[in-house]
């Protein structure tokens, strides 16, 4: 008690807390888009108006199309692949933060 402050008994559950959560696995599934696709995906949903994921998703291809044109938006291939075939209950999933910001 006289070096840390704690009780005993404290002590012990700050210890296993810690050590707990340091030796914890991740569980779930492994993220399937990265940042890029967020990014892309907010910058396509931004052009539309902010609609949601419904109205959104059969557009993105054509809309992503249309902004590399005019030179608004520069995508990979394969981040251009995964933000097409995204279906509209992820775009909705993955908008959702900037969405109540």
């Amino acid at each position: 008690m006289r070096v840390t402050g704690l009780h005993r008994k404290a002590l012990i559950r700050a210890l296993r807390s810690q050590l707990w959560l340091e030796t914890r696995a991740k569980v779930g599934r492994p993220k399937r888009y990265g940042l890029e696709v967020v990014a892309a995906l907010k910058t396509l949903w931004e052009a539309s108006d902010r609609v949601r994921g419904k109205r959104l998703q059969p557009f993105l291809p054509e809309l992503t199309e249309a902004l590399e044109r005019h030179g608004e938006l520069a995508l990979e291939q394969e981040v251009r692949e995964q933000v097409s075939s995204m279906s509209a209950a992820t775009i909705d999933r993955l908008l959702r933060p900037h969405r109540q910001g």
